[in-house]
């Protein structure tokens, strides 16, 4: 190999936007995104090595009505603080982020992107997080057209806000979905009966679905 002697910079710059949008390429249809909310849900489990009845993971899909647009929604029953979402989830491009805190080996990781980017490109409104752990709840999300994610409404009123039953938070999170305690899954009660959170991610307005049917 030749030598080559020069002084490299002390700094990488980058366009963080533009780099942002690279990346998510990646993720432009509901095929390659949503399964990275699964997955995300999966690896909150495997975080916290929680027991199989806790694991439980529900998608809503919501075919909207006249007062109220479409949504696909990712329902779990582990929850984030307010901590996870800073030092984790809000990081682009970070591949521990997964991993961060996790006591299981089954975390499945990734490039701390997909989900992100999934929230970010494919709904015309916006996508958020409604989530509650340890009596803590936090919402934050982002608008469509942006990268840019944000607590909701502000970081005063969106951020650590006390939360007396996580239930009766669930149950009015799941009210502008159409959706409600009683209507999950058989298998999500047990879940809820031992869980002491819940992570809620919507999408309203999804891009490229004409309609939803529900199959039974």
């Amino acid at each position: 190999m030749a030598k080559f002697n020069y002084t490299p910079d002390e700094d990488v710059k980058v366009h963080e936007e533009g780099a942002i949008r690279l990346i998510s390429k990646a993720f432009q249809s509901h095929e390659s995104g949503l399964p990275e909310l699964l997955k995300n849900s999966a690896d909150a489990y495997a975080r916290e090595n929680a027991p199989e009845p806790k694991r439980v993971i529900v998608v809503i899909f919501d075919h909207g009505r006249r007062d109220a647009r479409p949504s696909i929604s990712c329902l779990d029953f582990s929850g984030m603080t307010s901590t996870m979402i800073e030092q984790n989830f809000r990081i682009w491009a970070d591949p521990e982020a997964a991993r961060r805190g996790a006591r299981s080996i089954a975390v499945q990781g990734g490039h701390g992107n997909g989900g992100k980017c999934y929230m970010a490109q494919m709904f015309e409104d916006y996508a958020l997080i409604h989530t509650v752990k340890n009596d803590k709840g936090n919402r934050y999300g982002v608008a469509a057209g942006t990268v840019r994610f944000g607590y909701i409404p502000d970081r005063q009123r969106g951020r650590d806000f006390s939360v007396s039953d996580f239930r009766s938070e669930l149950e009015n999170a799941l009210e502008p979905i159409k959706c409600s305690l009683q209507t999950l899954p058989n298998m999500a009660a047990e879940a809820i009966r031992i869980a002491d959170g819940f992570t809620l991610v919507t999408g309203v307005g999804p891009k490229m679905v004409i309609e939803f049917q529900l199959v039974s």
